[in-house]
């Protein structure tokens, strides 16, 4: 999957299916289609936006943009953007006093978390150069990192967020930052299936989001 994209021959020209998901469809694919089509203008951009699994070939999809995508020897592409996961709490929510090298018998912390997390949990984060743990509890579940970061600020408890989402937001003091998740990371990656010879559409396109993102230009953000 991570075999370097070889350019196609010719202008790119003709319809561009492209698979995004949700999240990063909805704040970032209309900037980056619209820049794009206007950069070839012979290329016609349908986007569509939804978490399912798409099979490229069956339906006709000529990339995909996936998040941390697993090993798959079917597609080859490159990862555009890289971020770390933080754990950020409204400045309101004082800091657990299990929030430790050790953990204690305090009450756990109110968290914002996804749709299939369980109740109780207990989140590692790297604070400076110490390791410390601390138990959370579910208050809310939620389905996409844009909505749980509307009710970290609503002062709903704490989540795990990527930190270019919140980095706004805790420069201004919106919100804290708790620690960095050691070992966890966010990779937003171009695919396209290897079956067939990449066109030069294709080319175009994975080339042009990882100049966008080389450029340090921030389109995550809301």
């Amino acid at each position: 999957m991570a075999r370097e994209l070889v350019a196609g021959q010719g202008h790119p020209r003709g319809r561009l299916r492209v698979s995004s998901p949700i999240t990063f469809g909805y704040m970032a694919m209309g900037r980056l289609a619209a820049d794009f089509a206007q950069r070839y203008p012979d290329v016609q951009v349908e986007v569509t936006i939804e978490d399912r699994m798409v099979d490229l070939i069956e339906e006709s999809y000529d990339v995909v943009i996936r998040v941390n995508p697993r090993p798959n020897d079917e597609l080859v592409g490159r990862c555009f953007y890289r971020d770390h996961l933080v754990v950020v709490a409204p400045p309101s929510l004082p800091r657990p006093a299990a929030f430790s090298t050790r953990l204690t018998n305090s009450e756990p912390v109110p968290a914002v978390v996804g749709i299939d997390s369980p109740d109780i949990e207990t989140w590692t984060v790297v604070d400076g150069t110490s390791e410390k743990s601390f138990l959370r509890r579910a208050v809310l579940r939620l389905p996409a990192p844009p909505i749980i970061r509307e009710a970290v600020l609503a002062h709903a408890g704490v989540a795990i967020l990527a930190h270019d989402l919140v980095a706004a937001d805790l420069a201004a003091g919106r919100m804290v930052c708790w620690g960095t998740l050691p070992n966890r990371s966010v990779e937003i990656w171009v695919l396209h299936t290897s079956r067939r010879l990449v066109s030069s559409k294709v080319a175009a396109f994975v080339n042009f989001l990882c100049e966008e993102y080389s450029n340090a230009r921030v389109l995550l953000r809301p």
